[in-house]
């Protein structure tokens, strides 16, 4: 039975439900709070954990009076976090799933060097008509070839490289070149996941977002909003784990 869906993807979903499930804990018990405070003769109770700290009523007002712009900030710092761990995550698990990176890297490597094999006499006269200088008026020749190539199995010049190209990745990910705006290009490009504009557009977003708030700029956030960004965010990892489940975590090692 095929596997239903990655452990990334699993921690993914629970980390981001954690997380939306205490801010609604905050949602209920900071107004409740704050009528408290505004009460007179409202005796402060100890913090757990912070036993002593000394701020009065009025510090803890201050502090709770945007509560929801703070803990909309700290959702969408958490969300877009969770949701990078769970791109990289879910490729340290394909490449395990398929031996490690030696073994991946020699897959490719084999798949490349049995394309290279002497080919039979009928398959190598197919070739040598694609083996000359291209003329428009032999277009229906050279369909005809490479039908008949593609039918064996033929790998084209193109086809060649991808042995190369997965060796520069996973040299490039093991050395932390691959950064969070260079994510959409590595899911599309490389692992030919179907990303749309419009998911383009909403990572987009919600990473610049993300990086004005970790670099202390204001951003007027509401926390209704959030539930967008965690529904757009959840929406790419749909067809993130979609497109890996179905084409990529596909037992390999006997095919070459």
């Amino acid at each position: 039975m095929p596997i239903p869906h990655s452990k990334a993807y699993a921690e993914y979903k629970q980390q981001t439900q954690d997380v939306v499930n205490f801010a609604v804990v905050c949602c209920y018990a900071l107004p409740g709070f704050k009528k408290n405070l505004e009460t007179v003769g409202f005796s402060i109770p100890s913090p757990e954990h912070f036993l002593k700290d000394k701020s009065t009523g009025a510090t803890l007002l201050e502090s709770i009076t945007d509560y929801d712009t703070r803990l909309a900030a700290y959702l969408l710092l958490s969300m877009f976090s969770y949701f990078e761990a769970y791109v990289f995550k879910l490729i340290d698990e394909f490449i395990e799933f398929h031996g490690g990176e030696k073994h991946l890297s020699s897959l490719a490597k084999r798949s490349t060097q049995s394309s290279l094999k002497t080919l039979s006499t009928s398959l190598s006269l197919e070739k040598r008509k694609l083996q000359t200088r291209y003329k428009s008026q032999e277009q229906d020749r050279y369909r005809s070839a490479t039908s008949n190539l593609m039918k064996h199995n033929y790998r084209f010049p193109s086809e060649l490289f991808a042995g190369y190209g997965l060796k520069t990745l996973l040299e490039q990910y093991r050395s932390g070149k691959i950064k969070a705006h260079t994510i959409p290009n590595l899911l599309s490009d490389a692992f030919h996941v179907p990303l749309a504009e419009i998911h383009i557009s909403n990572y987009t977003r919600i990473r610049e977002l993300r990086n004005k708030i970790a670099h202390g700029d204001k951003v007027p956030l509401q926390l209704r909003l959030m539930v967008d960004v965690s529904n757009d965010l959840h929406d790419i990892a749909v067809l993130i784990e979609k497109t890996f489940m179905s084409n990529l975590f596909v037992i390999e090692r006997y095919a070459y």
